[in-house]
C-alpha cells in the first residue's frame, strides 16, 4: 500500500539498485554528520559556553525548518497550479493558506 501512495504523490519511484545505493549512501553520510556533530559537542562541552552550543542548535533548527517550509511551499504552489489556478493566483493562495494556518495555530 505504501509504494502505491508514494507513486501517486511523487510520480514513479526509481527502485533500481543504483538509486537505492545512492539513497543509502546519502543516509549514511547524514548519519555520520550527525554522529560527528554530537561527538564534537560532547568533546567540547567543557571548552564552549552553553550559549554558543545553544546558538548552534538554534541555527541548525532554523535551517531544517527553512528547508521543510520551502519544500512544502513549492509542492503547494504546484498543486494549486494543477488544480487550474494561474501562477500568481496559485502563489497567493499558497501564502494565504500558510499564514492562515500559522494564525490558527497561534490562536490554538
Amino acid at each position: 500500500m505504501l509504494p502505491q501512495v508514494l507513486r501517486r504523490l511523487s510520480g514513479e519511484i526509481d527502485t533500481s539498485p543504483q538509486a537505492i545505493g545512492v539513497a543509502m549512501g546519502m543516509v549514511c553520510i547524514a548519519a555520520a554528520g550527525t554522529a560527528l556533530g554530537g561527538a564534537i559537542a560532547i568533546a567540547a562541552r567543557n571548552h564552549l559556553k552553553p550559549h554558543i552550543l545553544a546558538g548552534a542548535l538554534a541555527l541548525s533548527a532554523g535551517v531544517m525548518v527553512f528547508i521543510s517550509l520551502t519544500e512544502m511551499l513549492n509542492e503547494t504552489t504546484t498543486n494549486f497550479e494543477e488544480a487550474g489556478f494561474s501562477g500568481p493566483v496559485a502563489a497567493t493562495l499558497t501564502y494565504l493558506t500558510m499564514f492562515g494556518g500559522l494564525g490558527v495555530g497561534r490562536v490554538i
